[in-house]
């Protein structure tokens, strides 16, 4: 963060070399430094409350919902079956749990996160997370994802998410969560999974980070049967246009759509989840 020359705060997201975003701060709500990151939390003139990790925007009160309801409900609507065993590594922002916890049948509900602060402070910031750690059906780990992942039974989970930081820091060094991005974990996720378990992982900004999804695919497709790209736009991403990547041991999330009746939500519908699966072709 900086001051501009009227004095105002502001926020400079800088996601790739010569770009990213610009946003009026209001009020540092919270910062710490753990060993593990920094963490701010900020009160932002078009985004509201927002979550920072090392200065780069993670979730945000204004529009919030947007990332996590497209990481949750694509996989949880593929296939007619219920899905009741759910890992979710890296959700201490509490929004994907919020999320998960809108399903009745889904017990239990194992959330990693690698650093207990983030869960701390986004509980105290926002109100979504609070509630969502308070559901009995959620089992709190602090723990470092890809290491949790192989103290788990095997052929256990119905679908696996995977939400942490970004791979590499502002450096362009490996960051904390750089593990869960190579393919020996990506094969303790299959274990893990059931014969028509779903593993959902973070991919890249569709505009600045080409080459780094594609990679992730390559590591998925040798190990799944299948793995495929959707989109979701989200106005705090420069560009605006950010990939998730899906694999799956059977079914296909582009064709195997059950949407359940969930209320109360603002960004996913049966029709956004199959066309979040067309790709602009530079993408393709």
């Amino acid at each position: 963060m900086t001051s501009s020359p009227s004095g105002k705060s502001w926020l400079y997201d800088e996601y790739a070399d010569g770009a990213g975003l610009s946003f009026k701060i209001d009020k540092i709500l919270a910062s710490q430094q753990t060993k593990f990151q920094n963490i701010k939390i900020v009160k932002a003139k078009t985004l509201g409350t927002t979550l920072l990790l090392n200065n780069w925007i993670y979730r945000t009160e204004d529009q919030g919902t947007a990332m996590p309801e497209m990481i949750v409900h694509v996989p949880m609507s593929v296939g007619k079956f219920k899905k009741k065993r759910v890992l979710l590594i890296g959700g201490g922002d509490g929004h994907s749990v919020a999320e998960l916890i809108k399903y009745q049948e889904v017990e239990p509900i194992d959330m990693v996160d690698i650093d207990q602060t983030v869960v701390k402070l986004c509980s105290q910031h926002f109100p979504v997370a609070k509630k969502a750690f308070q559901d009995k059906r959620v089992k709190l780990h602090i723990a470092e994802g890809s290491q949790f992942i192989k103290s788990q039974p095997e052929n256990f989970y119905d679908v696996i998410f995977v939400t942490g930081t970004e791979a590499f820091d502002a450096k362009g060094k490996p960051g904390i969560s750089f593990s869960l991005f190579e393919t020996r974990f990506y094969k303790d996720c299959f274990k893990k999974l059931n014969q028509q378990g779903i593993l959902l992982t973070d991919g890249q900004n569709g505009y600045y980070g080409e080459k780094f999804y594609q990679s992730i695919n390559r590591k998925l497709k040798t190990t799944f049967s299948l793995a495929k790209n959707y989109s979701v736009t989200c106005k705090y991403i420069p560009g605006g246009l950010y990939l998730m990547n899906i694999a799956s041991k059977k079914l296909d999330p582009e064709k195997d759509i059950y949407p359940r009746s969930i209320k109360d939500l603002n960004y996913y519908n049966a029709k956004i989840h199959q066309s979040s699966f067309a790709l602009p072709q530079f993408l393709i």
